[in-house]
């Protein structure tokens, strides 16, 4: 900026000065081109707002029905594809966890996202595509893997974030989409893996049992232990993983360890409060007499 400045300076004593207008003009283009050069650019598509698309107000082009959020159905709900505060019913089948997962999640979106500057976009119903490696989607559906694959990591520890996605012209201008078809085999991918990964820690839960899923979902691993993720704060005790891998957790014992997470997380400052608030639901979902509930 203060090399600009100079370069304006100097051209603008030129014109004070100089008796030849041919001289001024190519100054100040030259300046243009400087101040272009470094000008950062706000033309990453994940800084905008995502648009409801206005050739299908209805949602008839996913075969689905704008209704109000608390519509209660055996179906799912499709993110920004009706006016205002509705949202796109689509009936499919879906579980009570499938519910529960939709609904933490917020929806489940067809087009891509970023939720926070730490986030990769995320896309489906809550899958954050940066965070994990391309290896990790093995045995994806190849026409999906493809779609997703730019936005993926490139290296263990260096998430695909807002600032890697937004810096990579190949996909900064256009946003991720998927159909519905796409965003349910993805989801139902990840299922797979959520319930695999806790299968044997959750025989004597109930609610709890959508829970772990919700969190294996959310985290990547519950039982995680060295490595730090959303579930394993550093500070914190081993909270979840020490009460699940007993394999006799309950509902009520599950509880108790989620409430002293999201206290933990608390005492970590306003920055992981998006955090605290998504163990606040978990919490409430087995348990509705909290008054934070």
């Amino acid at each position: 900026l203060k090399s600009t400045l100079r370069v304006l300076l100097f051209y603008l004593q030129l014109i004070k000065n100089c008796q030849s207008m041919k001289v001024v003009y190519l100054g100040l283009f030259a300046i243009y081109v400087f101040a272009s050069l470094f000008t950062p650019s706000n033309a990453c598509v994940y800084n905008d707002r995502i648009s409801v698309p206005q050739n299908d107000l209805k949602c008839r082009g996913i075969n689905g029905e704008c209704v109000s959020k608390s519509y209660k159905c055996n179906g799912k709900f499709v993110a920004y594809h009706c006016p205002g505060r509705d949202v796109c019913f689509v009936n499919v089948a879906s579980s009570e966890c499938d519910r529960h997962l939709m609904a933490s999640e917020g929806n489940m979106y067809i087009y891509g996202y970023i939720p926070t500057s730490g986030s990769g976009v995320t896309i489906a119903s809550g899958v954050d595509i940066g965070q994990r490696l391309p290896q990790e989607y093995d045995g994806l559906d190849r026409d999906i893997f493809q779609k997703l694959e730019p936005y993926m990591a490139t290296a263990p520890g260096k998430p695909k974030n807002k600032a890697e996605v937004c810096g990579d012209s190949r996909i900064n201008t256009t946003r991720l989409t998927i159909s519905v078809s796409e965003a349910l085999r993805l989801d139902q991918f990840f299922k797979v893996i959520a319930s695999n990964k806790s299968s044997e820690y959750k025989k004597k839960l109930k609610r709890g049992m959508c829970v772990v899923r919700s969190l294996n979902h959310y985290c990547g691993n519950l039982l995680v232990r060295f490595k730090e993720n959303k579930c394993n704060f550093s500070g914190c005790d081993s909270f979840i993983r020490n009460v699940l891998i007993e394999k006799n957790a309950t509902d009520s014992t599950f509880e108790s360890a989620l409430i002293d997470h999201r206290n933990c997380i608390n005492t970590k400052g306003t920055r992981y409060r998006h955090v605290a608030e998504r163990f606040r639901k978990e919490i409430c979902y087995i348990n509705s007499s909290h008054s934070f509930c």
